[in-house]
């Protein structure tokens, strides 16, 4: 089954605002993930939210991203949310 990922359009502006390294460093994993065989293995699942919602850990930074199924046996990670570990679960 083949991954990919998109990113909403609050995200992107999101990512644009973090400072280069950190942004730079938040793709590369993303890129990492979606070329894996299951990214799923590398994620969690949120408690207490939508049951189809799941993260990653990025360092301090955690990615929010839902499952979304394509046509073709594709399967999307939509990138819903990025952000500081300390702040990013009080803001879904």
């Amino acid at each position: 089954m083949a991954y990919k990922f998109f990113l909403t359009s609050l995200v992107s502006k999101k990512l644009g605002k973090l400072d280069r390294n950190t942004s730079e460093r938040i793709l590369k994993k993303l890129k990492f993930f979606a070329d894996s065989d299951n990214p799923l293995q590398y994620a969690n699942k949120l408690v207490d939210h939508d049951p189809a919602q799941f993260y990653f850990r990025v360092g301090d930074w955690r990615i929010i991203f839902v499952l979304v199924k394509g046509e073709g046996g594709v399967v999307f990670l939509e990138i819903i949310g990025i952000g500081n570990r300390k702040d990013i679960y009080k803001k879904l």
